[in-house]
């Protein structure tokens, strides 16, 4: 079983706070499931990616028409 968390997961962020509360979730669900299927043979893994530029920032500035500085 593979769940995706966040960097969020680790480490919660202002203005982030009900997204890190998500993932501070889905790492204690998988945390505690990961011991309860372990004797049962079943590998369970958590990844915790961090932030990854993909350029919807960019978008969201563009199509709003509002440079960044504003």
């Amino acid at each position: 079983m593979v769940n995706v968390s966040s960097l969020n997961g680790v480490i919660g962020m202002p203005s982030l706070g009900y997204y890190s509360a998500s993932k501070f979730a889905l790492v204690g669900l998988t945390e505690a499931f990961w011991q309860e299927v372990e004797p049962l043979g079943i590998k369970v893994l958590l990844l915790e990616p961090g932030g990854m530029k993909t350029g919807i920032m960019q978008k969201i500035v563009n199509s709003t028409g509002h440079n960044q500085d504003d």
